[in-house]
């Protein structure tokens, strides 16, 4: 089934922010707990790493980090 037109191109991917927001927006709870406990010099090494680390999955959308995952199928019985 074709639900596109032949006109039609685009790209679906839930919309991310940038390498610096994601660093800014907290993140995980424990991720925040981690970085709080950091002695500021370490903080902002880690921080510098965090966003570099990002900046190599940016595109014009955002980030989009490659991640292994499995696909679980089952039937209730």
């Amino acid at each position: 089934m074709n639900i596109a037109p032949q006109s039609f191109e685009g790209r679906i991917r839930p919309h991310n922010a940038g390498p610096s927001t994601v660093w800014s927006s907290g993140g995980a709870a424990d991720d925040e707990v981690s970085r709080s406990k950091l002695d500021p010099e370490r903080r902002e090494r880690f921080k510098t790493d965090f966003v570099g680390f990002h900046k190599r999955f940016a595109d014009e959308l955002g980030i989009c980090v490659p991640r292994d995952y499995w696909v679980v199928h089952g039937t209730r019985h």
